[in-house]
Parts: C-alpha cells; structure tokens; sequence
C-alpha cells in the first residue's frame, strides 16, 4: 500500500465534516466524555463516517479529540488512552472501508491558554506522547493536530507525534474575529513556526468568519510551499432553547470552499454544524479544481507566537541587541515593543530559563547566539516561535 501523503496533490483533498454536532443529533449529551459515548454507541459514529464517505470524503478524522491522559483523567477514564485510541481508530477504520484515509485526530487539552513554562510544556509533551504512541500503533494514516489555540501546545504536540511517528501530520489552528489565534497568534508567525517543526500541511479549522478564513489563506500562500487547510464551521450559529444551532446552508458553504481553495487551500472540509450534505456539496463545487500553486521563493523568516519578520528586509536599526539580565523580563518587553528582532547571547542556564520563561511577553522575534549545544537543543526545543540561532 503507498503511504498517505498530502503533497503531489493535483486536486484539492476533501476532508470530512463535524463530528461532534453530527454526535449530538444522534444523542449524545452534552458534558459527557465523547470518546466513552462513541464506544458506548458506535453505530452513531459508523453512521455520521460512512455518510462523509458516501459524501465524497476522502479522509476522516477519528474520534480521537479527547482521548489523551490530560483530558481523560478529567472524566476519571486517564488508564484508559491506549484502549480507546485503538477502538476508535478502529471504528473509522470499518466506516472508511478502505475508501478514504484516517487520521489519528489530537486536540487541546486545555491547559496551555495562559501561558507555559518548561516544566508544563515538558508535561504536555509527555501527555501527547501516550496519545500519539496509541493512534501510530493503531495505524493511522496521518495525523490531524488541530482546533489548536496556542503555539505552546500546538508545539508540544507536534514534537510528541514526531517522537513516535513519521506519518504526515496535519496542524490546524482557531481564528478569532480579528484572525488571530485565541492566544494572539498571527497566523503567518504560527505558519513559520509549525514549519520549522516539519509538519507537512497547515491551515485552520473550527472558523465561523469566512472572510477572515479567505483572508489568512491569503497571506501564507506566497510565503509557503506547504497543503494549505481549510475546515470552517457552516458559519455563525444561533441560539435556541440553549443549544447552538448552524443553518448554513450546504451550496453556500460550497461557494465558500471555493473561494477558500482559489485563495491557496488545498485540504478542504466542514467542521462544527457542517453535515455530509455540506461535504457533498464541496466535492461537487470543487471537481473541476485544480490544486493551487505552491510558492517556491526562499525567504529567512522568523517569528515568535505574535509576529514575525522577513530577515532581508531588516535594517541594522530594527534589531536591538540585549543582555540577559536579572532585570531582563521588563527590559526585553520594552525593547520588543521598538524592536522588530531582539539580539540576545545565552551563556548559562540561568540566562536561557529566563529568555523562556518570558517568551509569553516578549513579541519580537528572537536572534540569539548560543555556544553550548545541550542549551542551544533546549532552547530549540522550548522556544515557541522560530529564532535565528547562532552557535
């Protein structure tokens, strides 16, 4: 069998729909732990995956959203990740029968959104691990790390998965309505980040504004060579009797994923509210399309979680050099608000734990010089952005 790849495409890769909102018009409640309910009733998800398929899906996302320790351990069910990985993976596996990939689907734990140090991101990292261990050994096709929030997680998720696994690996972030991640990320710097990990395709999911969606697939097409994703919400839901109900209908969300595919996606499905009716209607508007171009112009970008700069194009005046200080978090902010690139030199441990310790807020870009290997793979490895690094 060839391996599952996102690239070569010569048309756009149509993704599946929602999974939890087609769920809960099959019963299940809200508040309980989905991944329990799903095994509990698997003909509900058999039922909304082989409609996707019927649909014109060519890849699904298993139920896996929740099944890491973290979040498992909040519905007291933490001994349970490897068994439930591989049941669900396996129940996708008998929906798509063959007839579309499956991605092992990993998403927030919810502990990232005000801030990480070393310690919780080496947490993190541990807990995605056991997950990404579980959807390689159940044989996954790709994985899918999406509905991400912030650079912290999204990272140490990636750098779990690639510890186990060399399978593709899908990243997806959450716009808000300023088309920025819900921890402030501009999407060109969460671009240039997630590439440095090698990940293999990137884009956003679980995004209600379709121009701000049309928008961010905009500015990354000319930066990146990488599938770009697109999997929108079917649009702004209302509320009624307490529930969030979605009434886009399928030929308008169709429209959309053209537009979203002639502005550089590649990778293209529904996510909350959206139906195998909304992923019909894709597929069929987008048949005749052709995968856009890929941009092949090399650049020297860097950026931290909020912006991002252009190497080239920096004057000597835009980068402000700075010493590691015990007064270096008050400093560093002040300098990053002039500075478009920080300068800095890490000689001691001390001095890296408090570069990282402050990177929430710091925003400019970092150029940092580092002799010591084993403090320079550190910081490679807990730096969440991409920093120009000198040895």
């Amino acid at each position: 069998m060839v391996p599952f790849s996102f690239q070569g495409l010569v048309s756009p890769l149509i993704l599946d729909g929602a999974t939890g909102t087609e769920l809960q018009k099959r019963g299940m409640p809200s508040g309980v732990c989905s991944e329990e309910w799903i095994l509990a009733h698997p003909e509900a998800i058999l039922d909304v995956q082989r409609r996707y398929v019927a649909a014109g899906s060519q890849a699904l996302y298993a139920p896996t959203f929740g099944a890491n320790g973290i979040t498992l351990s909040g519905h007291k069910l933490g001994d349970r990740v490897r068994d439930y990985n591989l049941a669900l993976v396996e129940l996708s596996r008998k929906a798509a029968e063959g007839r579309a990939a499956v991605g092992g689907d990993l998403s927030p734990c919810g502990l990232a959104m005000a801030g990480v140090d070393t310690a919780l991101f080496g947490r993190l990292v541990k807990n995605f691990s056991e997950q990404a261990a579980a959807l390689e050994e159940a044989g996954v096709d790709f994985f899918a790390v999406e509905t991400q929030l912030s650079l912290a997680e999204a990272r140490a998720t990636v750098i779990a998965v690639k510890a186990v696994s060399d399978k593709p690996v899908l990243v997806s972030f959450v716009l808000d309505k300023n088309g920025r991640s819900l921890c402030g990320g501009d999407p060109i710097s969460l671009l240039i980040s997630m590439e440095a990990l090698g990940v293999d395709a990137f884009g956003f999911n679980c995004v209600s504004d379709f121009d701000t969606l049309r928008s961010a697939l905009t500015s990354l097409r000319p930066l990146t060579a990488l599938p770009l994703a697109a999997k929108p919400n079917a649009g702004f839901p209302t509320e009624r009797d307490g529930k969030l109900l979605y009434t886009l209908e399928p030929e308008k969300l169709a429209a959309a994923a053209r537009s979203f595919a002639e502005a550089g996606a590649s990778l293209l499905g529904g996510c909350c509210g959206t139906n195998a009716d909304h992923i019909r209607a894709v597929s069929r508007e987008l048949a005749d399309c052709s995968r856009p171009a890929a941009a092949n112009s090399p650049r020297e970008l860097y950026a931290s979680e909020h912006r991002w700069v252009d190497f080239a194009g920096l004057r000597e005046t835009d980068i402000v050099s700075l010493p590691i200080t015990e007064d270096y978090e008050d400093e560093a902010e002040e300098a990053a608000e002039e500075a478009k690139m920080l300068r800095l030199s890490i000689d001691e441990p001390w001095q890296l734990e408090a570069v990282l310790d402050c990177q929430l807020y710091v925003r400019a870009p970092l150029w940092v010089k580092i002799p010591d290997r084993q403090l320079r793979d550190q910081f490679r490895r807990c730096y969440h952005g991409k920093a120009k690094i000198d040895e």
